[in-house]
């Protein structure tokens, strides 16, 4: 081999082994979300038993670029006459590895997903700084969108 086709056949390895695996992103995104769905039923499960809320799973369809067409899972909270949606938006977002929102009628919540399995959030209309997603924040969040 020419010292010019060497050179080829290392630029093609190199750029294979930079190529994203989108199969995984997309199976770790919809294990986070599981992840987090699942997190939100722990919290609401004595109200759940009380029959305080209905939490009904559904699930949606999203289309992403790289990722392509793909069903997700999402909660619908009945509480009283109000319901509450919780829904993934997408993986693929600037400056976070995900994105699912809490949205009523009233007002909806914008919660990221970053690096080290953190989860932040802010309500759609403050454009300042995300909080910690926490079980208190959480119910401070239902008790705003109700």
């Amino acid at each position: 081999m020419s010292g010019f086709s060497d050179f080829l056949k290392k630029k093609k390895d190199e750029n294979q082994q930079d190529e994203v695996n989108w199969n995984h992103i997309k199976s770790d995104w919809l294990q986070q979300v599981k992840l987090f769905m699942n997190q939100i039923e722990a919290w609401l499960h004595t109200a759940q038993e009380d029959r305080m809320i209905d939490i009904k799973e559904k699930r949606i369809m999203l289309q992403e670029e790289h990722l392509g067409l793909y069903d997700a899972p999402s909660l619908v909270l009945a509480i009283e006459k109000e319901e509450i949606e919780i829904q993934p938006i997408g993986r693929l977002i600037i400056g976070a590895k995900g994105r699912i929102d809490i949205i009523s009628s009233y007002a909806k919540y914008i919660v990221l997903y970053l690096d080290d399995r953190e989860w932040v959030y802010r309500k759609e209309t403050d454009h300042g700084k995300f909080t910690d997603f926490t079980k208190e924040n959480f119910e401070k969040i239902l008790e705003d969108l109700l």
